[in-house]
């Protein structure tokens, strides 16, 4: 049996995050929420596999970072810079701190959310699951596991 028949609401767990996160109409800025959405994606990359869909479907259209941006200005305005360690597996006396704008992060995680979105409608569940998983283990999961810790650090 297949990861993904054991829970068929990733789409809408993605479809749930973008619609909250993308809320133009909120004007309260909900931390905890976001904090959840968060745990939410973080949770359901583990009810998908990672096979590849040899077929050739078209790109997804350009993201508009712009747009995306003023949304969560807006909608997140007290999302700042935060520090990380650069390299957290390395040696200790080597370590170097980094900076990210928490804003950045999520616009990041919004853009690849609403990529997947479109797979699952416009090409096949095995594409967008791929592009998750994948895109989970490569890109956007450590924007989202850097946020959730600066997220975590500014609630508690």
């Amino acid at each position: 049996m297949a990861a993904q028949s054991l829970n068929p609401n990733v789409k809408t767990v993605i479809y749930n995050f973008l619609s909250v996160v993308m809320e133009q109409e909120n004007k309260h800025e909900d931390i905890g929420v976001l904090i959840t959405l968060l745990d939410e994606l973080a949770y359901i990359v583990r009810f998908t596999e990672n096979h590849f869909d040899e077929i050739d479907y078209p790109d997804p259209p350009k993201t508009d970072y712009p747009a995306i941006g003023k949304v969560l200005e807006k909608r997140f305005p007290s999302l700042g810079w935060y520090n990380i360690a650069l390299d957290i597996s390395g040696p200790r006396e080597e370590a170097e701190l980094g900076m990210y704008l928490s804003s950045l992060n999520l616009m990041d995680i919004v853009a690849s959310m609403q990529e997947i979105l479109w797979r699952f409608e416009n090409t096949s569940e095995e594409d967008a699951f791929w592009h998750f998983h994948w895109g989970y283990m490569a890109t956007w999961g450590r924007d989202l596991r850097f946020l959730q810790l600066y997220l975590h650090n500014r609630w508690w």
